[in-house]
């Protein structure tokens, strides 16, 4: 739900330009890169214009390639882990900064280092971010796997953003799509 009616463009305005960001999409299938293909296609019939920024996960993945009329940038670095977390945070920013005028809206259906580099540049674009959670535990930061901290995570939350910081940035999104309600309720504890 907006915080604010006002956070979101009127549903009469003219079609919006959306920048969708997600970690990994088509032709790599999970029920993430599948949700997210089917709302594009419905955006896309209500007349939207949308684009998919992803990661480049592979080295035969292009950079650009428009997937059943979808167009769709992937990213580098190549890879997953640590190295490539810290850098996709700059480079999802620097991309988000970079074209700014040419999106509307930015959805991301991640709270990781693209949803982080979502609420920066839309903080410093003035632009409505969408952030969809769909882990508990990801807005006050909790592991629920028993194993140590990821060395990404443990970087990013002592020397980038204490939760104090974290929190305020969340605070910043338009709107949170949480898929359950204890991630409703954690986002709602949080004052989000």
């Amino acid at each position: 739900m907006p915080k604010n009616q006002t956070d979101l463009p009127s549903p009469t305005a003219r079609p919006l330009r959306i920048c969708m960001l997600l970690d990994r999409y088509l032709p790599i299938i999970g029920g993430a890169e599948l949700q997210a293909s089917q709302l594009v296609r419905l955006l896309m019939q209500d007349g939207h214009d949308v684009i998919v920024v992803t990661r480049r996960l592979t080295d035969d993945l292009p950079r650009y390639e428009v997937i059943d009329g979808i167009a769709v940038r992937r990213l580098s670095p190549v890879g997953l882990g640590f190295r490539s977390n810290i850098l996709m945070l700059g480079r999802v920013l620097w991309y988000l900064m970079r074209h700014a005028r040419s999106y509307d809206i930015i959805h991301v259906h991640t709270i990781g280092p693209l949803g982080l580099a979502s609420a920066i540049a839309g903080k410093l674009t003035r632009t409505p971010v969408v952030m969809k959670i769909a882990t508990y535990g990801d807005i006050n930061r909790k592991e629920h796997t028993g194993k140590p901290t990821p060395q990404y995570k443990a970087f990013v939350r002592r020397f980038l953003l204490p939760d104090r910081l974290w929190k305020k940035l969340l605070r910043q999104v338009s709107v949170i799509v949480a898929i359950s309600d204890a991630i409703k309720k954690e986002a709602v504890n949080a004052g989000l």
